[in-house]
């Protein structure tokens, strides 16, 4: 039915503005006619069907070009002189540049807060909230 449906339309499309009950009716009646006729030229002059289902792509070919360039290059086993071209100032650990007193005090103060109001948002709510109550 829905490729019924689908050839009204297509013929509907066809006409145009000249819509009369009649000429739809006329056209509709011959639409699965002209559906057979258009299969039976493109049999006889072997065009192939369009696919009516999806193709999946195989992607074992990849996966197996992906194991042998791991293989090779061996990416996380250490290299030395190997170093990222795109981050050249990049540290090997992000416990490097860590300020040990700076994240101790903010984990007090968030714990702080927390423990005042389980419910409450990061500091800047609390900033907005008493702004809003001195305004108040």
């Amino acid at each position: 039915m829905e490729h019924e449906v689908q050839n009204n339309k297509h013929v509907l499309k066809g006409m145009c503005g000249n819509e009369t009950l009649k000429a739809v009716q006329r056209f509709a009646s011959c639409s699965y006619l002209l559906s057979e006729t258009k299969r039976q030229y493109d049999r006889e002059s072997n065009i192939p069907s369009e696919a009516t289902s999806h193709t999946h792509t195989c992607t074992s070919d990849d996966i197996k070009e992906m194991i042998d360039l791991i293989s090779t290059t061996k990416p996380f086993e250490h290299q030395s002189g190997r170093t990222l071209r795109s981050f050249p100032s990049i540290s090997k650990s992000p416990l490097d540049q860590l300020d040990v007193f700076l994240l101790h005090s903010w984990l007090t103060q968030n714990k702080n807060r927390l423990a005042r109001n389980p419910y409450s948002c990061d500091e800047s709510c609390e900033a907005d909230e008493s702004d809003q109550e001195e305004e108040e």
